[in-house]
């Protein structure tokens, strides 16, 4: 079972329990559509898999997952007028029909990680980040949150999402000898360092963005990414975690303890709540329903997130909903909750 098992899983899950909680009257059919658009292949793949959902006669339509094919689609989706519930990042993915779970944000990360290098004693910081909208925008956000917090950029150094010579720009950012290393992007490139950095004899402290959810795909991934802090949004102390993980892991068969199952299992019970507010249920009536959404305890992220929105207000997540975590002998550890 593959983390895309997972995803569908957890979500027919938070749907059935939704059903038996009485939120919602009568089950959900998911449609699936699976469009892989950028940074592999082409933005043009994920409009084409929402426009079939949206001709297929769906009420919301989940995805897309990453920050570039949100900032595609989201003309579209107000275009077509049918409800969209992605897990982007960023601040430009906004709209009527745009609603957003984020898997992280990018402004908030790169607030994050600014402050926990400087709670560290670091005082200077080597920053990779990618050529890309999205590690443009978290690039952008790290220098004033780093100024902010009193912490120098030492050195900034720039790859593709998908590199040619990515020892090079950690050899070009050992040479500088900063306290620590922070990347900023979608994140493929930090599965391709392991290896790099005891060819540099180089062991830095080092933080990604939620590129870190990355191992939770493959167990290679996870020893790849050995050693290296992150945003995620796994928490054991939100009391509503374990229970959801408990329950999921006796409905598959198998353990399945980490981000994707929590935030798979939160987006089935928004927008259960936003068709059970919806006073038709058509795509407008779905989309009017979740903005009456208000105070929905959260399985993901730390103990005080809940899950609200409004007419002006489609980020769903509040509270402590990110937070750092580490990869310690082949598993994620929680390091600690956001403080300034």
């Amino acid at each position: 079972m593959g983390t895309k098992d997972d995803f569908l899983a957890a979500l027919r899950m938070g749907f059935e329990e939704a059903r038996a909680d009485g939120v919602i009257l009568r089950p959900v059919e998911l449609v699936v559509r699976e469009a892989i658009g950028l940074p592999r292949l082409e933005a043009q793949n994920t409009i084409d898999g929402y426009r079939a959902l949206v001709e297929a006669g769906v009420l919301c339509v989940i995805g897309p997952l990453i920050t570039d094919n949100s900032l595609a689609l989201a003309p579209v989706i107000e275009a077509a007028g049918v409800p969209a519930v992605t897990w982007t990042g960023t601040d430009r993915y906004h709209g009527a029909y745009c609603f957003n779970l984020g898997n992280g944000g990018l402004a908030e990360e790169a607030a994050i990680m600014a402050a926990w290098i400087r709670r560290q004693g670091h005082k200077t910081v080597g920053m990779i980040h990618e050529i890309s909208p999205g590690g443009v925008e978290y690039a952008s956000n790290f220098r004033h949150y780093a100024a902010r917090a009193g912490l120098e950029v030492l050195i900034e150094a720039y790859t593709t999402q998908m590199p040619d010579d990515l020892e090079a720009v950690l050899r070009k950012i050992r040479d500088q000898r900063p306290d620590c290393l922070a990347y900023l992007g979608y994140g493929y490139p930090t599965i391709l360092m392991g290896p790099m950095f005891p060819s540099l004899g180089w062991d830095p402290p080092r933080i990604m963005t939620t590129a870190f959810q990355f191992c939770y795909a493959k167990p290679e991934w996870m020893a790849a990414l050995e050693g290296w802090y992150g945003i995620d949004q796994m928490c054991e102390q939100n009391p509503r975690l374990g229970p959801v993980l408990d329950r999921f892991a006796a409905r598959v068969g198998a353990r399945r303890d980490h981000t994707v199952t929590a935030l798979s299992y939160d987006t089935a019970r928004l927008i259960a709540e936003g068709i059970g507010r919806a006073n038709l249920l058509t795509p407008r009536g779905v989309k009017d329903g979740l903005e009456k959404v208000r105070m929905l305890p959260a399985v993901n992220g730390g103990p005080r997130t809940h899950m609200s929105l409004g007419p002006y207000d489609h980020k769903a997540y509040k509270g402590d909903w990110l937070l750092v975590r580490r990869i310690v002998g082949g598993k994620t550890v929680f390091v600690d909750l956001y403080e300034p």
